[in-house]
């Protein structure tokens, strides 16, 4: 599924950057990704994927358990 449609990159995307270790931000995701954030739709969502590889889990499981996501 499309996370960004401004910069055209997939969930497969920003999961295989989170995985390159090379993470350390929302706005590196983009980099890796080779875009920026514009329209600003997307950010909430990626930082959310961001997170969720931040403590090892999926980001709704962490929401559900009412755990903060990192930002």
């Amino acid at each position: 599924m499309y996370v960004c449609i401004c910069n055209a990159f997939t969930e497969k995307d920003v999961h295989r950057v989170i995985a390159s270790g090379q993470v350390r931000s929302v706005g590196c995701v983009y980099r890796l990704c080779g875009g920026r954030p514009r329209c600003g739709k997307c950010v909430s969502v990626v930082r959310e994927m961001v997170a969720g590889a931040a403590c090892g889990c999926e980001p709704l499981a962490c929401k559900e358990a009412g755990m903060p996501l990192a930002g």
